[in-house]
């Protein structure tokens, strides 16, 4: 019996046992209970890898680009470096170009007014209504809107100038507080030499002794050369007592020392400032504080003590422009028998309304600015 030609059988791999020729086996080739070496199993498909067809994956000639476990090649190759940078570069520059057009934009809108009205309009309309405001009130008859219009815009700067103007401090029938000029319990004078801040014993006006608080009166004599002030010490080297703020040539202020209670006695009193200042220093007792009328308007310059009798209680006002540039004006109440604690106390920075009440009984009353003030009833 003669055996039929055929394609010769691979050899089975080293260590699997021949194929069994068995093939009534009902199971599928997956599920060879014999484990049986089948040579399909190990036939490399087209362009797929198999785990036991290490580097053989694709066919042969192909051009894809599938990994290689034999060289370890990519699968498929990277972007260059190169490439990347110049394309950062490119949205960096498109991104800025964004940005300076946007900007331009804004400063535009802004140039042109989209961004609100300037100032002198507003003015100008609150001047035109103020106009109208006025005649109504007097019963005239309200004019034209042309007109109106042009009379706002003829007195838009002169309103504009008005509402930056600080509160007057000029009051008509106003009484004018000042210093005291009668016979005082001490009093030197004299000229610095030279810019000082420090305590010279030549500038040094002692305090005589007396029983009760006492009005310091100090005065820039000259019509010219610089400012000066005073420091109080307890004594001659002794600790800061009293700061008593500048004055100009031609003017002066006033300031209570020794009022008791737990502020340090004043010894010694130091002019000091610039050079060429021209200075008096005096000293009164506290009966020669000026007094003044109770609910009358008052007005002063610099800093002022002054007396308000007793009466109904009163609610004043303290008004201070802002022609001292750093003005920082304070007002204070006392009882003028204990000068130890203010009652009423009340400070701000110019330009500056402060609200204060004098009570029922007689009062001593301290103003501290550098500029001119009001002191009105309310």
């Amino acid at each position: 019996m003669s055996t039929a030609s055929g394609p010769t059988p691979p050899e089975p791999p080293e260590g699997r046992p021949p194929e069994s020729n068995n093939h009534e086996s009902s199971a599928p080739d997956s599920q060879d209970p014999t484990g049986a070496w089948r040579p399909e199993e190990y036939t490399p498909k087209p362009g797929a890898t198999h785990p036991g067809t290490r580097g053989q994956g694709r066919p042969e000639g192909s051009q894809a680009r599938s990994p290689s476990w034999n060289t370890g090649a990519p699968a498929r190759e990277g972007v260059s470096v190169g490439f990347v940078v110049t394309l950062a570069a490119a949205g960096g520059l498109v991104l800025l170009l964004v940005i300076a057009l946007l900007a331009y934009l804004a400063v535009r809108t802004f140039d042109l007014g989209g961004a609100g009205e300037p100032g002198p309009t507003g003015g100008a309309e609150q001047a035109s209504g103020s106009t109208q405001g006025t005649a109504d009130a007097t019963g005239q008859e309200p004019r034209g809107a042309a007109a109106s219009n042009q009379e706002a815009a003829t007195s838009a700067p002169a309103t504009a100038e008005a509402t930056s103007a600080p509160a007057p401090v000029a009051v008509k029938g106003a009484q004018e507080v000042g210093v005291p000029s009668g016979k005082p319990l001490f009093r030197k004078t004299g000229t610095l030499e030279k810019s000082t801040v420090t305590d010279e014993e030549k500038n040094a006006i002692l305090v005589p002794a007396h029983d009760g608080p006492i009005l310091v009166v100090w005065s820039s004599t000259g019509s010219d050369g610089g400012r000066f002030y005073v420091n109080g010490h307890e004594k001659q080297g002794g600790k800061l007592s009293a700061s008593l703020p500048m004055v100009r040539p031609g003017t002066s202020g006033s300031a209570l020392i020794n009022t008791g209670g737990y502020t340090t006695s004043t010894g010694v009193l130091y002019a000091q400032g610039g050079k060429g200042a021209q200075w008096e220093v005096r000293g009164y007792a506290l009966s020669a504080v000026p007094e003044v009328e109770r609910g009358k308007p008052l007005t002063g310059k610099g800093t002022r003590v002054f007396r308000v009798p007793a009466g109904a209680e009163t609610p004043y006002r303290l008004t201070v422009g802002d022609e001292e540039d750093g003005d920082y004006p304070v007002v204070e109440v006392y009882p003028a028998d204990d000068l130890t604690l203010s009652e009423q106390y009340e400070s701000g920075q110019a330009p500056a309304d402060l609200d204060v009440t004098v009570g029922s009984g007689e009062k001593i009353v301290v103003v501290d600015s550098q500029q001119q003030w009001s002191f009105t009833a309310r």
